[in-house]
């Protein structure tokens, strides 16, 4: 059986890891004052977030039931005024794909394959539906020794990533993921999203700065309008995630299967 020394020392570094360039496993703050209505310099230019989203996840704590958390089939994303626009549907908690509806019941995209969304090999597919036909975006990790995810739509490469100290980042258990994007065959990054799980973010969203997977505040940029575009942000953010969930699930199973073998560590 797994001694309790180990099972500390495996949440503390889960909860308190290292800020180095995409980390494998990593926490982050920012204060809300910091970034709210303000415009942000990145590494990859200056960020001036025009419109802003709350994705309603619960996510994972660190003491938590092996499985998949029951709360979550739905997720709802409301808009600054607080009034739901999306909802993400699973079937079921164990269920690998994902519906993606507007506020009037129309479905504007699935995810398949998220199941397990952490093997390496792992590709998870993303459909957006409109009047113009079925678009499918692959999304997929960008190397084995990142959690930062790739994909390819409209003549872009879109990559999800975790934000750095130097672009508002602290300790404290709270993140910024970061959505970039560049021009295939080269040219100058452009921010397009973050989102924000600051204080504010978790007062709103009943969370806490540990819970993996959990929610926060959306901010969109002006590099694109639409509703298409909109789904396509929030879908993939959704997925990234649904790999944090998954992520937490691998690291609690280690003890949990050596209790169940008989073994100890």
């Amino acid at each position: 059986m797994a001694s309790s020394t180990d099972t500390t020392l495996q949440m503390s570094d889960e909860v308190h890891a290292d800020y180095d360039p995409e980390p494998l496993s990593r926490t982050s703050s920012q204060s809300a004052a910091s970034i709210s209505n303000t415009s942000v310099s990145t590494l990859a230019g200056t960020f001036n977030p025009t419109k802003y989203f709350f994705i309603h996840a619960h996510g994972l704590p660190v003491v938590h039931v092996p499985g998949t958390p029951s709360h979550d089939t739905t997720i709802k994303v409301t808009d600054s005024s607080g009034a739901t626009i999306f909802r993400s549907e699973r079937p079921s908690r164990w269920s690998a794909v994902t519906s993606f509806h507007s506020v009037s019941g129309e479905t504007l995209g699935k995810v398949t394959g998220d199941r397990f969304s952490n093997f390496p090999l792992r590709v998870i597919e993303l459909y957006l539906l409109g009047n113009d036909g079925r678009e499918t975006v692959k999304i997929k990790r960008r190397s084995l020794t990142t959690r930062a995810c790739i994909f390819e739509y409209g003549g872009w490469e879109w990559k999800w990533r975790y934000g750095r100290k130097d672009e508002g980042a602290k300790r404290n258990g709270h993140t910024i993921l970061v959505l970039e994007r560049i021009r295939e065959g080269g040219g100058e990054l452009e921010v397009v999203a973050r989102l924000v799980r600051d204080h504010d973010a978790d007062e709103k969203g009943g969370t806490k700065p540990t819970d993996a997977g959990r929610g926060g505040r959306l901010e969109l940029g002006t590099a694109d309008k639409g509703q298409k575009v909109e789904a396509l942000v929030i879908m993939s953010c959704l997925v990234m995630l649904k790999k944090e969930i998954d992520r937490r699930r691998t690291a609690s199973g280690i003890p949990i299967t050596a209790v169940f073998d008989g073994s100890s560590t």
